[in-house]
């Protein structure tokens, strides 16, 4: 028996780069199928999924560009893309035990958001 909200698998990779002041990482996260309540009726089920998120930082050469100036602030410009394929899918949800007349079920899926973009930046003294 399949336990409800107990994926067969998750799994994630990471891959992280550096090169010349930008740090990248790519990270993809699997997730199997998974049940709504433990009947383990294919109407109250999660689809498996697969999302992949990047983040990429720069840090600005400030003391470079300021060499001759005392407390000089490390700045980084961060950007993280979230589901970069845009993936359909819905991580949570809900069923009701009991049946409509025709054997249906109730069931409610919590859709998660599309690609979505965050942007920002951090100053350090």
């Amino acid at each position: 028996m399949t336990i409800a909200f107990s994926p067969t698998i998750t799994a994630m990779s990471l891959f992280r780069f550096h090169y010349a002041g930008f740090l990248g990482t790519i990270q993809t996260n699997v997730v199997s199928r998974q049940y709504l309540d433990n009947t383990q009726d294919v109407a109250a089920m999660l689809r498996a999924y697969t999302t992949t998120n990047v983040n990429l930082q720069y840090d600005l050469p400030m003391q470079r560009w300021f060499s001759k100036r005392r407390g000089v602030p490390d700045v980084k410009i961060l950007c993280q893309l979230n589901n970069l394929f845009n993936a359909k899918y819905a991580s949570n949800g809900g069923a009701e035990a009991s049946r409509f007349a025709d054997g249906s079920r109730c069931t409610w899926y919590y859709a998660q958001a599309g690609i979505n973009v965050h942007a920002g930046f951090i100053v350090q003294w």
